[in-house]
């Protein structure tokens, strides 16, 4: 049986010392519960994703096409990017990571879902700035992970929006006629 915590990576980065740790949770049978910290402020935790699940799978809803071409903005745990991967529509999948590590653990299969992401053809995994590289060309749909970006936007455009995609109003962008 695993220890009741390990830190299985700590590496620093421009932003501070960002780790991975894995601990299981007595309370809940000994659950293996996976944490993101960037410093002392925790980024991610694998016992709570389902908002980011349930967005994709919103967002994914409500797009007309069969074929979807989409990029998500940060990798963190692989949550968001195994949701739109699991709408048979996504064609191509661009996760476009800020910190270097995250995208190590993905490879490395330190992560639960890295080995799903890493062997799905679909899936591109990007090393760059999500608003200033890949994710602002062209795609059907454009979702920033929660911890990026605490005002979560969304695009449905051929063409990305003017402006940052922390506007006052964020969710759906319509297409322009």
């Amino acid at each position: 049986m695993n220890p009741l915590f390990e830190e299985l990576d700590c590496q620093q980065t421009r932003l501070g010392e960002l780790s991975l740790r894995r601990r299981r949770l007595l309370q809940l049978n000994g659950k293996e519960i996976y944490e993101v910290k960037l410093g002392d402020h925790f980024l991610m935790s694998s016992l709570f994703h389902e908002a980011e699940t349930k967005m994709v799978e919103l967002s994914l809803a409500m797009a007309t096409k069969n074929d979807l071409a989409v990029v998500v903005g940060g990798l963190g745990l692989g949550h968001t990017a195994a949701a739109a991967l699991a709408d048979s529509r996504t064609t191509s999948l661009v996760v476009v990571e800020y910190l270097a590590p995250v995208l190590l653990w993905h490879k490395a299969h330190l992560v639960p879902l890295g080995n799903l992401l890493c062997s799905d053809p679909r899936c591109r995994m990007v090393h760059d700035d999500f608003l200033l590289g890949p994710g602002m060309r062209t795609r059907d749909l454009i979702r920033t992970s929660p911890e990026k970006n605490r005002t979560s936007s969304f695009w449905t455009s051929t063409t990305p929006p003017t402006g940052s995609c922390t506007g006052p109003t964020p969710g759906f962008i319509p297409p322009k006629a």
